[in-house]
């Protein structure tokens, strides 16, 4: 018998090994199957590496931190002008991308910033044509050459879709046609029909529906019912009244005795393409946006656009690695399918039909109105909110189901990764991160938000997805303003929250015909856009030079955060399956936000049930936080899963002290139902404020919302179970809660993820996200022989000395505890402990300089702000600064130069000699090495963004920065401001 396996098979079973089992197991499982296909099927052998770095969990070891290998750098989002590029210049830049550290790129080639009537508008819109496929071909063999990986985007644009749809298999939405009629009266009327035509509707100048021809719409359900009132708009109906009509119906006519008394409103339900293009898709045929609520669709959509004709299946794997959906932003009336009416009667056990009204909500499901208005057309009761999140969780499961679930399959079956904004829709955004292969989140929605961001990191950890990323530093109109510390403090921010691997937001390809302003075209900040969006990371960047510093950094936090497997302490119960970016309630000590380092919290007047949680919940957190209990979301189908071994609550394999259950407002059946089981066999629960009252379904609401009430009398009976609605008995009663490595003091400015290895060694990385230098002392548990600090900074590694370990934290900077069992780092790695220059002592402050930048010089000056000079405030020259010192050298001395206000990084040069290089804070060096007798010469290249320079040509009248035209308060600091000291410190023999 001839043995026949399939290795796209085998390569699905490798990605669905769960970690429910151990650790030991999994990984003897992952490395027999590749050995097997090793063996077996050569030719795929190199194709299936990256996937089973994406699986196999490995341990810290201290070369791969000191001297991380590029593939854990950062990606960044690579964007094309359409196909208006060439073979050469694409690949000279995979080759800068390699040279810089770059793990991978994503390319997306579309028509933002594009002049939309260039001369090249041929090329442009050449998008999925035989050339757009061999420009590709040709990245993807230059990057086979430099180790670089590659993502797509899907298509062109965003969402998912193209011209090669038909209308039926686009999206859908739900519409709605009404009369009133008087009751008592006999109809004979036609069905009410149609009359919305979306597509003269606009969003910033663009069309972005086509006209459908509303003989595609098909009718879901005619209701009729008694009107009570109008008001404000909105029709209330009585719900006692309601009736369904489609057996009523004759050749397109409602034939019904309407009962006496009133007049009654009759409602004719449809569902129709929605008429949706993609945005900025490089082709001028008319798109279409695919249907996510159907598989056929999808499946059809990723066949013709990385299918066998496109000449990409070679390359799947290697170093084609993974498929990128965007953030769903659909502007769909109201998400529908075509088998939702039948598919919810499965799963809610009732007609929906009846109640469609309550989901006519204008722009409910709209990305760029976010449901603002999120009371329906057609009120019944007080209780219609649970047949929208009946309905929303149907859409919820369907989404799941025909997109991510089809999608993650088709790819991984091919030996891709599906990587995927999974947020924007209103569903599940935990489980539906945890079904994409690589989830990812953003800094843009919600602005970044650690609350949003925690959403899809805790779908990653409970899910078990080893890498989390994010679509980084893209701030609205903050073009130009992206500094290297601003980088670190962002990107620490966000591995913090459960972040491990950065994607750029983005690098233009190089295009320059003329139309555009010196640094030629920028998605983002084009003078064709009415605003701007992102940072530039490209060769037109001042601070491109720092590129390959800056990506080294990141490779050893990323790294960091992929070694070993992911541990939170706690988890807190999140019930809602509706939240986009809107319904965030942003942390109150959250400053880190929307691109600025210092923000305050957005005032809410009229908060939302989600925000009033998140209100509720923050304080808790931040108690958490303080005490050092690391913390996840959990989502209502992790806990229908989660079983109870030795006290601790497991989940798809990972284990947890304890749930937390804040003020939440509904809860369902089934979770309390499991609740009531797991604490019944010793798992902890914390009540934070009342217990839930109700469930959110509609089916038997009074009937099950007594249910609740039932199961949380029993479970508060289990002697594990702790409640209280006073913050300070809370902070009490979590104390159990510590891990091994536990916080001397509260510290309300640190931030923490965890990470466990396999022989239980942890690392804990540590951000101070306060403006402020901070100390913070730690006590290890006895099982921990020996404990360092890793700095991702420079890749030094220092030696502690006991159970008791501390560190001085500088402003926004991150730190790294590696506490092991047994294993020693070679003294070889290691670092001196630095030499702190707040023990220093001042002996000079050089006041006068020459300073030039660009055609601008002074002589004899004093340190100053360039905003603050007409001669210096629209540059963002590099500023050269020159003076000279005389110093009396001592010795048994060491001296430092110290400098304030640097916007933003300084090259450093003592006597002709290159003394230091610093990108970010602190801006203070050792410079005894450098120093002699007498007379010393000093120069300070500093370097600024490039804002100054953009809002300068705007408001000097430059068209092709007509953008920044009106930003003249949005200068950046730029230059030295000072002052500049040198300090000396007597040297300790040891």
């Amino acid at each position: 018998m001839k043995l026949t396996i399939n290795p796209a098979k085998i390569n699905s079973f490798r990605l669905s090994v769960n970690k429910t089992s151990k650790r030991g197991f999994y990984i003897k499982t992952i490395v027999f199957v590749s050995l097997f296909i090793n063996c077996q099927f050569p030719e795929i052998s190199s194709k299936n590496k990256m996937l089973e770095n994406q699986c196999v969990p490995f341990d810290f070891r201290t070369e791969d931190f000191i001297n991380p290998s590029s593939k854990y750098g950062p990606f960044t989002r690579w964007w094309w002008p359409g196909n208006d590029v060439t073979t050469e210049e694409l690949k000279r830049e995979v080759q800068l991308f390699s040279k810089n550290k770059f793990a991978g790129v994503e390319i997306q080639a579309f028509t933002v910033g594009i002049n939309p009537v260039g001369k090249r508008l041929d090329k442009v819109y050449g998008w999925d044509t035989p050339s757009f496929y061999e420009n590709v071909q040709a990245v993807m063999k230059e990057a086979l050459k430099t180790g670089l990986t590659v993502d797509l985007n899907a298509g062109s644009g965003w969402p998912l879709g193209g011209s090669f749809l038909k209308p039926e298999e686009s999206l859908l939405t739900l519409d709605a046609a009404d009369t009133i009629v008087s009751g008592g009266a006999k109809l004979n009327i036609s069905v009410p029909v149609l009359k919305n035509d979306y597509s003269q509707l606009l969003r910033g100048e663009k069309i972005v529906y086509n006209k459908i021809n509303l003989s595609m719409a098909k009718i879901l359900a005619i209701t009729a019912a008694k009107v009570l009132k109008t008001e404000n708009g909105k029709v209330h109906l009585d719900p006692a009244s309601t009736t369904l009509l489609n057996d009523h119906v004759y050749s397109g006519k409602i034939q019904w005795k309407v009962p006496q008394g009133g007049q009654w409103q009759i409602i004719a339900f449809y569902s129709l393409p929605d008429g949706e293009k993609p945005n900025y898709i490089a082709d001028q045929k008319i798109c279409w946006v695919t249907d996510h609520l159907d598989s056929n669709a999808v499946k059809k959509s990723y066949e013709y656009l990385f299918g066998e004709r496109t000449g990409l299946p070679r390359f799947y794997g290697n170093p084609f690695r993974a498929i990128f959906n965007d953030s769903k932003e659909f502007i769909a009336h109201r998400h529908i399918s075509k088998e939702f009416i039948e598919y919810f009667k499965s799963r809610r056990g009732y007609d929906i039909s009846p109640w469609l009204g309550v989901n006519i909500i204008p722009g409910y499901n709209n990305a760029y109105s976010f449901g603002r208005d999120t009371t329906s057309s057609y009120v019944f009761s007080s209780e219609d909110w649970r047949l929208r999140y009946d309905y929303n969780l149907t859409i919820s499961e369907l989404y799941m189901q025909h997109f991510l679930n089809t999608s993650r399959k088709w790819m991984e079956h091919r030996g891709l990764l599906h990587r995927a904004q999974e947020y924007g829709i209103r569903i599940d955004v935990i489980g539906a991160s945890g079904l994409a292969s690589i989830p990812e989140a953003e800094q843009l929605s919600a602005g970044g938000s650690e609350g949003f961001v925690k959403l899809v990191t805790s779908g990653a950890h409970l899910y078990n997805k080893p890498i989390v990323s994010q679509e980084s530093f893209v701030f609205s109109n903050k073009a130009g303003m992206t500094t290297p510390e601003k980088i670190k403090v962002f990107v620490n921010k966000s591995f913090a929250a459960g972040i491990n691997q950065i994607v750029y937001h983005g690098t233009s390809y190089k295009y320059q015909t003329g139309e555009y302003g010196v640094e030629g075209w920028q998605a983002w900040s084009s003078h064709f856009r009415p605003f701007n969006y992102a940072s530039i990371f490209n060769e037109s960047s001042n601070y491109w030079k720092y590129m390959k510093e800056i990506n080294t950094f990141i490779a050893r936090s990323q790294y960091i955060l992929r070694s070993g497997e992911p541990k939170a302490d706690v988890l807190i119960y999140f019930p809602f399956i509706d939240i986009e970016p809107s319904q965030m309630y942003r942390n109150p000590e959250e400053t880190v936000i929307n691109g600025d380092i210092k923000n305050n919290q957005l005032k809410v007047s009229n908060p939302t049930v989600i925000q009033r949680w998140f209100m509720d919940a923050w304080p808790m957190i931040n108690k958490l936080e303080a005490m050092g209990i690391t913390w996840d979301y959990v989502n209502d189908e992790s806990l229908l899963t989660a079983d109870i071994h030795n006290n601790f609550i497991k989940i798809r394999g990972n284990d947890y002290k304890g749930l937390i259950i804040s003020n939440v407002p509904y809860i369902q059946s089934e979770v309390t139902k499991r609740l009531d089981t797991l604490s019944a066999k010793g798992a902890r629960l914390f009540i934070y404020g009342n217990c839930p009252s109700k469930q959110p379904g509609y089916l038997n609401y009074g009937q099950n919302d007594l249910r609740i009430t039932q199961y949380f009398k029993c479970i508060m009976s289990h002697r594990n179970v702790f409640q209280t609605a006073s913050l300070d008995k809370f902070e009490e009663g979590v104390k159990t809660l510590k891990g091994p490595i536990k916080f001397n003091q509260k510290y309300n400015f640190i931030r923490q993820i965890q990470r466990e290895m396999s022989d239980g060694s942890r690392i804990h990385f540590f951000w101070n996200r306060s403006d402020q230098v901070k100390s913070i002392s730690l006590t290890l548990n006895k099982d921990f022989k020996i404990s360092y600090w890793l700095n991702a900074e420079d890749g030094s590694i220092i030696k502690n000395e006991g159970e008791a370990v501390a560190f001085l934290l500088q402003p926004y900077s991150s730190i790294i505890l590696y506490a092991s069992v047994k294993k020693t780092i070679p003294d070889k790695s290691l670092s001196q402990i630095p030499t702190a220059f707040s023990s220093s002592k001042k002996i000079l402050e050089i006041k006068k300089w020459n300073i030039k930048a660009g055609e601008q010089s002074l002589t004899d000056s004093g340190l100053f702000d360039w905003r603050t000079n007409d001669q210096f405030k629209y540059l963002s020259s590099v500023g050269t600064y020159t003076s000279s010192f005389t110093i009396d050298l001592k010795k048994n001395r060491t001296y430092f130069l110290k400098m304030n206000n640097v916007y933003f990084t300084a090259e450093i040069f003592i006597n002709d000699k290159l003394a230091d290089k610093k990108i970010w804070p602190p801006y203070c060096t050792d410079i005894t090495s450098f120093l002699k007798k007498d007379v010393n010469t000093i120069k300070i290249l500093v370097t600024p963004s490039n804002r100054n320079f953009f809002v300068g040509q705007g408001v000097n009248g430059n068209t092709q920065y007509s953008n920044f035209k009106n930003s003249a308060n949005t200068l950046m600091p730029a230059g030295l401001g000072g002052p500049v000291i040198i300090a000396e410190r007597t040297m300790v023999n040891k």
